[in-house]
């Protein structure tokens, strides 16, 4: 499914003016960070449900034997409680009761599909297992399988964000289609449209946009409060698409790496990750186990590109490390790098 990209760009410019209307700024890009004023109070809740979620799941835990015994069942149930609007209240309660033994709607292999979802190594598997267990639930299904990844997978609210694709041009739908293969094109899709962000460079960042933004943006864009802007300021606007021709120069920040030391930092993983312990997903081109270099103390943070403070991490553990960012990870990382 192809998106329209002059659309795509005729709304992000008119999306960085409503934020900058909102903010009473004048910027020629937004943030979506915690304290950067209407984005971080409308949404970066997202991100604390997803690290509020990982910390009480916690599936590294997890033991296989634990299945049937509710001790993953009582976790899964304190991550869903975090999701706040992500889920819908009917759908939580529902994943609940599939949850208690007491209940007329209990699942009793509800355990191994959460234990499959977060530990195994079968996603396609695990999500259509989930499906057939816990019911065409797609709010439901899409949070468990967030938490999990939110580099790679996002939440959904199908019938709000179908209005947000009609706006680029795109006729998707999601409604009543809660299957591996419709899941797989969304995310997609939405990476699409964060690559054209980070492109546009019209996201404050020193590191990637992240998918969340992406989300964040469809979200923004499909709100009736968007809407009303622009029927009210939209065309006093100066949009400088239509005239733009069909290559055009943008800027982006980059920081300079080592390339010596992304080198070495890999060599001495010896092809495992060095966060999940798990051994690189797959080979690249040159035939070496595929791993990402990352630094502990990012560099926006001042921290140093040197051995010092590299690891080698798998790219689920890498998306990981700058969507979550949550302490007990960095001080695993820590503990890594002086047991070397």
């Amino acid at each position: 499914m192809e998106i329209d990209r002059i659309k795509l760009k005729y709304t992000l410019d008119q999306f960085v003016s409503f934020v900058n209307f909102m903010d009473q700024a004048k910027n020629a890009s937004v943030s979506f960070s915690e304290n950067s004023g209407f984005l971080g109070n409308e949404e970066y809740y997202k991100t604390r449900a997803a690290t509020n979620a990982w910390g009480v799941l916690k599936s590294k835990k997890w033991d296989e034997r634990w299945i049937g015994s509710g001790k993953i069942a009582e976790c899964a149930i304190s991550a869903m409680k975090c999701a706040k609007n992500l889920v819908h209240y009917n759908q939580k309660t529902k994943f609940i009761n599939c949850l208690d033994p007491a209940h007329p709607k209990y699942k009793a292999d509800g355990e191994k599909v959460l234990y499959h979802i977060y530990r195994g190594n079968d996603d396609q598997k695990a999500f259509e297992e989930a499906v057939d267990t816990f019911g065409g639930n797609y709010d439901t299904i899409a949070y468990l399988f967030f938490i999990k990844n939110p580099g790679r997978y996002l939440p959904i609210r199908s019938s709000l964000l179908e209005a947000s694709f009609q706006r680029l041009g795109l006729s998707f739908k999601t409604s009543g289609l809660c299957n591996w293969v419709n899941y797989s094109e969304y995310n997609g899709l939405i990476a699409e449209i964060r690559d054209e962000m980070q492109r546009a460079a019209l996201v404050e960042y020193p590191e990637e946009v992240r998918l969340i933004d992406a989300h964040s943006f469809l979200w923004i864009i499909q709100e009736k409060r968007f809407d009303d802007w622009v029927n009210k300021y939209g065309s006093e606007l100066e949009i400088r698409l239509e005239r733009l021709p069909k290559k055009y120069f943008t800027q982006s920040f980059a920081y300079a790496r080592s390339e010596e030391v992304k080198k070495e930092t890999k060599i001495r993983a010896q092809g495992m990750c060095q966060l999940c312990g798990n051994a690189a997903p797959f080979k690249g081109k040159d035939g070496e186990a595929y791993l990402e270099v990352h630094h502990v103390v990012w560099l926006s943070r001042g921290g140093s590109d040197s051995l010092d403070n590299t690891v080698a991490l798998c790219p689920n553990c890498h998306a990981r490390m700058h969507i979550l960012d949550t302490q007990e990870d960095i001080d695993q990382l820590k503990r890594c790098m002086n047991g070397r």
